[in-house]
């Protein structure tokens, strides 16, 4: 049995595919209930902070998000506030079909969850002005209108530069692009394989390369072999299933493709530090 509204849609809160909202002390945003429960969006969450600091849990990991930084939330993630919002900043939340192809290829295609970005002063302040033109926009939104598509402008404008920001790589890994791009559609290839597909062997099959060189990509653009990542995202993707269904350990182990659930429990614990069980019983109701 799924938990009661455990993803909210855009229709419930973007009216028109994005929606930007100014946050500040006692904002629809900032004292909404909901958003202290854990729960997943059908889209994406960008946060703006200035002159605040934001405290959420983005599967199960707490992230604090300073003055003068960026941080964006996917569709697929559990995630809650967990400290009331304190000064002022900007939310951006937009549906994933608005979303250029390209700027959803850096956004979605982690390993995992990217920390608060740092912003230069030159940098934060396009990025607000982006997102105080968007709003402003939006309020005079009319289907097929010249602000449509003004705003649709604005809001491809900030993708784009949110996209490049976080794009932004070490001098090693942007000496080495093909190694990036493995990385890449390994990540695309264990989101929608790690509940049936456990074997490295298998995902370098996938990208038609050896495991060797599949191992020396990944451990040069993320400093993790293989291994490390199936059993990481195996164990996140536990993790959901344990807090959005009430499916004993044993019916979770099953469904993330593991029979013998001693070494599903082993596994969690290992990766996890706690116990699925242990796990549970924190995030119980």
């Amino acid at each position: 049995m799924i938990r009661e509204n455990p993803i909210y849609g855009s229709s419930d809160v973007i009216p028109e595919c994005f929606s930007a909202q100014h946050l500040k002390p006692g904002s629809p945003f900032s004292t909404d209930t909901k958003n202290t429960l854990p729960h997943r969006n059908n889209h994406y969450l960008f946060f703006l902070s200035e002159l605040s600091t934001c405290s959420i849990m983005v599967d199960f990991e707490k992230h604090v998000i300073g003055s003068g930084c960026l941080f964006y939330v996917l569709p697929s993630q559990m995630h809650r506030r967990t400290a009331p919002y304190v000064g002022e900043g900007w939310v951006l939340e937009v549906d994933p079909a608005v979303v250029p192809p390209d700027c959803r290829d850096i956004f979605e295609h982690q390993l995992s969850t990217k920390p608060p970005l740092p912003l230069s002063d030159t940098e934060f302040g396009l990025l607000k002005k982006m997102l105080m033109l968007i709003d402003e926009s939006s309020r005079e939104f009319e289907p097929g209108g010249i602000t449509n598509k003004v705003a649709f402008g604005l809001l491809t404008a900030f993708l784009g530069m949110a996209a490049t920001f976080y794009n932004r790589v070490s001098a090693e890994t942007a000496s080495v692009p093909r190694l990036k791009e493995i990385s890449v559609l390994f990540t695309e290839k264990l989101i929608q394989n790690v509940r049936a597909v456990k074997s490295p062997a298998a995902y370098a099959s996938m990208l038609n390369l050896s495991l060797p060189y599949l191992n020396e990509a990944l451990k040069k653009t993320t400093g993790h072999p293989v291994s490390y990542w199936i059993q990481h995202e195996a164990v996140i993707e536990a993790k959901r299933l344990l807090y959005t269904n009430n499916l004993s350990v044993k019916e979770v182990a099953y469904q993330m493709g593991y029979e013998d659930q001693s070494y599903f429990i082993r596994l969690f614990h290992k990766v996890a530090g706690e116990t699925p069980a242990q796990f549970k019983a924190r995030f119980k109701d």
